[in-house]
């Protein structure tokens, strides 16, 4: 077979878009991988919202939240790796890019960030509370107990196993608040959750709903479970401090999911 002669000028050519060919694969192939990784680190970064900035002292059978409430977490958290001597001096970082073990925590408002700070930080919490506290020393978290139509929740010690008998939610809110908004609502919440009982005190909640699937008792659990608010704003217009209330239930759904956040870092 005989093979065709090419001139040194058309073997160039062929050469350079070879290389032009090859260089722009290459370069697209770094180029995706650049934006893979820009992504990944994006998702690694805090968003530009309000929340928290903390860290968590554990010890042998407790531990303790330090940390900040930011109106932008990104913010204070690149001041914060670029040495900002103010937020380290509060995070209690003394060590110059000893950032392994500081957290974020976002959240819809910076008014529940304050909440969280107030209910969580510079407390000091046992790990395994049923252990440590008993009848006399009744320690700080709520504690829920449900069925399928009924809900309890005491808002301190409620007899001993707990941990067998009751799921520990932690010190997710302000009970005086609960307590005012939720009587002064009672009306309206027993209509919502199609309310065969609903008692609040000081010392406890129960509710006992007609239907176990509910739709509104179901997201009610949920908040408890998970840290989830599903419930809109709008259903609670018919009540005088609608507003409030509403906010109060996604205050106890963001104190919840931190509880939990806390709690997977200790454990």
């Amino acid at each position: 077979m005989e093979i065709e002669a090419i001139s040194l000028e058309e073997l160039t050519a062929v050469t350079l878009e070879l290389n032009s060919r090859i260089t722009s694969d290459i370069s697209f192939e770094i180029k995706s991988e650049r934006n893979r990784l820009e992504e990944w680190f994006e998702d690694l970064l805090p968003p530009n919202s309000s929340g928290l900035l903390y860290r968590v002292e554990k010890g042998a059978n407790t531990f303790c939240v330090k940390g900040i409430p930011s109106r932008n977490l990104r913010q204070d958290y690149n001041a914060i790796m670029d040495g900002d001597s103010e937020l380290c001096a509060r995070l209690k970082i003394a060590i110059a890019g000893d950032f392994d073990d500081l957290f974020f925590f976002p959240v819809e408002d910076y008014y529940y960030a304050e909440q969280i700070k107030k209910e969580f930080f510079n407390r000091r919490f046992p790990i395994a509370e049923d252990l440590l506290c008993n009848l006399s020393d009744p320690g700080i978290s709520w504690w829920l107990d449900y069925s399928e139509r009924h809900l309890a929740i005491y808002f301190n010690s409620h007899g001993v196993d707990r941990q067998e008998k009751l799921i520990r939610l932690g010190p997710i809110g302000d009970v005086g608040k609960l307590h005012r908004l939720f009587n002064k609502n009672i009306d309206l919440l027993c209509r919502l959750f199609d309310a065969s009982e609903f008692v609040c005190t000081e010392k406890y909640l129960s509710i006992t709903v007609r239907r176990g699937d509910d739709c509104f008792f179901n997201p009610l659990l949920s908040i408890f479970f998970k840290g989830e608010y599903s419930l809109s704003e709008d259903i609670f217009r018919l009540g005088e401090y609608s507003p409030s209330l509403h906010s109060y239930f996604y205050e106890l759904a963001t104190g919840r999911k931190f509880w939990l956040e806390l709690i997977s870092i200790v454990s």
